[in-house]
């Protein structure tokens, strides 16, 4: 899994899929938002805006009710259980995680999000990889002293295997 953050814009790639999220990429296969949204006027694959169930390219995408317009997602292949979350200001409940066994990489937006919903979240999930990213400099310093073993990575991408995956202590990484 690649994991491509270029100015606050997020594209995932699994098993040769290219998923944007939360903005029109022209070589993505998929959208994922967090809420809903248009794009059909920059963007002509897939879009998903709501809760569901979905499948591209043997990866298993489940779209999780937030609130009223707000939706996170997980995706999952044969070694990836990833969740992303976006745009959302509260913990979401542990009845809306039940299905989040097993989630091994967590990208989260610092904004729009308070550092205690994040380190709850994490405390919830207990992911081996954690990045995080945003427009907001006070978030992200604050996500950089709170988390002191975060790293920041120098580059726009992060390269994720299964070896990555097999290891007991989280990696933080913050873009």
């Amino acid at each position: 899994m690649d994991i491509i953050i270029e100015n606050n814009q997020v594209t995932l790639t699994i098993n040769k899929a290219q998923i944007a999220l939360n903005h029109p990429d022209p070589k993505a296969q998929v959208i994922l938002s967090s809420t809903p949204a248009d794009y059909s006027k920059s963007y002509k694959g897939l879009v998903f805006d709501s809760p569901g169930e979905y499948e591209v390219n043997s990866i298993m995408i489940d779209g999780i009710y937030l609130d009223p317009g707000h939706s996170a997602y997980t995706l999952e292949n044969n070694f990836i259980h990833c969740l992303w979350l976006a745009d959302y200001d509260q913990t979401p409940s542990e009845k809306q995680f039940d299905q989040l066994d097993q989630v091994n990489v967590l990208v989260i937006s610092l904004d729009n999000t308070n550092f205690d919903d994040i380190d709850k979240l994490i405390k919830m999930v207990e992911p081996i990889i954690v990045v995080a990213y945003g427009n907001d400099s006070d978030k992200k310093a604050t996500f950089k002293k709170e988390v002191s073993q975060s790293e920041t990575l120098d580059k726009n991408k992060l390269k994720i295997s299964k070896k990555d995956l097999e290891v007991e202590t989280t990696s933080y990484y913050l873009v």
